[in-house]
């Protein structure tokens, strides 16, 4: 065979295998292309299962829920304490949501109630938070009231819990020792209630192994005093610790 004849089956090769390859393309456009069952017409795609979706430049759309959720809220403005320790929640359930606590005495607007479920909306530096309802008050001067399922948790004014063990003894101070309304020293002189003299005795129904306090019943009123200066009355000289 010339080489002239060579150089022409050469080509016709080439383009039959370019015809080829684009037949098989046009094949696979059109077997993959969503088309109308029926018609054949193309469909229109917005969001093929399996792609993700691309959200908005200015962030999130509100769903649904988020403006159920903000309509299901009665618009207050109370001013609010807590009536025991309460979480403050970034969302209005429970759950690894807290972001902050209010102790009883402390003040916080609240913006909102939902009656059903039971939740309050407070303003909280600057940002929205929710509490139980239940557990906040408009009575600024409510005083937490103790029961026999919380007594052995007491929160100190400087933020410390002391966790008590309950007793039934009676004790004597070594010396004169002060009873004071909480078991800590932090806030000097004004939690002083009563003072003890050595052989005066007050009924003891709690002590803290790891504060050092022991709560006592004095004229009517639970007191606190420091552990190491008392001692049993039945055992001269040891203390219950």
């Amino acid at each position: 065979m010339s080489e002239k004849k060579l150089l022409v089956v050469r080509n016709a090769v080439t383009i039959g295998v370019i015809l080829g390859l684009g037949i098989l393309l046009c094949v696979f456009v059109w077997v993959t292309t969503p088309r109308d069952r029926n018609s054949g017409e193309l469909l229109e795609v917005e969001n093929v299962a399996g792609t993700d979706s691309v959200e908005p430049a200015d962030g999130l759309v509100p769903t649904e829920d988020d403006d159920a959720k903000a309509e299901d809220f009665l618009e207050v403005n109370d001013t609010v304490t807590a009536k025991d320790l309460t979480n403050l929640r970034s969302e209005p359930t429970m759950g690894d949501n807290i972001v902050s606590q209010l102790l009883n005495g402390e003040t916080l607007t609240r913006t909102g109630v939902n009656e059903s479920t039971g939740w309050s909306c407070l303003e909280w530096n600057g940002q929205t938070v929710y509490a139980v309802s239940e557990y906040l008050t408009t009575d600024l001067d409510y005083k937490p009231v103790v029961g026999p399922t919380n007594r052995n948790f007491f929160l100190t004014a400087d933020h410390n819990v002391v966790v008590f063990r309950d007793c039934d003894d009676v004790v004597t101070p070594k010396e004169y020792v002060n009873l004071r309304t909480e078991p800590s020293t932090s806030q000097g002189d004004t939690t002083v209630r009563a003072h003890l003299e050595a052989g005066e005795q007050v009924h003891r129904t709690g002590y803290s192994p790891d504060s050092g306090w022991s709560r006592v019943e004095h004229n009517g009123e639970v007191l606190y005093v420091v552990s190491s200066y008392v001692v049993l009355v039945e055992e001269t000289g040891t203390s219950k610790q």
